[in-house]
């Protein structure tokens, strides 16, 4: 069934209800950065979680996000989304030896045998990312990319780049 996309919401719950009912599969809906969607969005959502009964959830939406989210879901306006939620998972910044075995891990995924980071840079990785993963990802990869410029071998504090915010 070919649908053309509604360009309002008020098109797009008839057409998206129709959808639904018509598949077999239950529709997921993932929204990766959701604390920076609208909050005109987020009523969209409510607004689509709406439609049939509580009892028959036929839409799932996985909103994913930095702690920013969670503070924009507490205004009280989102009281009857929050209601709504029935699940939520917070992940707290991870320690200086979770950040160490997370570096380790990635490089291990990745194949890499040999060390490449040193203790000293996987500290400073820890403290310029406060244990946050999406961070000690960016730092890491912008050290790594620095690293394989200089033909390093071993990634040293000295040679984790400067933040470029």
């Amino acid at each position: 069934m070919k649908i053309e996309p509604p360009h309002s919401l008020g098109k797009a719950k008839p057409v998206d209800f129709s959808a639904v009912e018509e598949s077999s599969r239950k529709p997921v809906v993932v929204l990766d950065d959701a604390q920076d969607i609208s909050e005109q969005a987020l009523i969209s959502i409510k607004a689509l979680t709406n439609f049939d009964s509580d009892s028959q959830n036929r839409i799932t939406f996985i909103l994913t996000g930095q702690p920013e989210l969670r503070t924009l879901l507490s205004y009280s306006h989102f009281d009857s989304l929050r209601a709504r939620i029935r699940l939520s998972h917070h992940l707290s910044p991870m320690s200086l030896e979770e950040t160490a075995s997370y570096i380790d891990h990635g490089l291990e995924v990745a194949h890499r045998k040999e060390k490449l980071f040193s203790d000293a840079a996987k500290m400073e990785i820890f403290k310029r990312s406060n244990g946050i993963a999406r961070q000690v990802n960016r730092i890491c990869y912008n050290a790594i990319v620095g690293g394989a410029i200089q033909e390093k071998t071993i990634i040293d504090s000295s040679d984790l780049p400067v933040d470029e915010l």
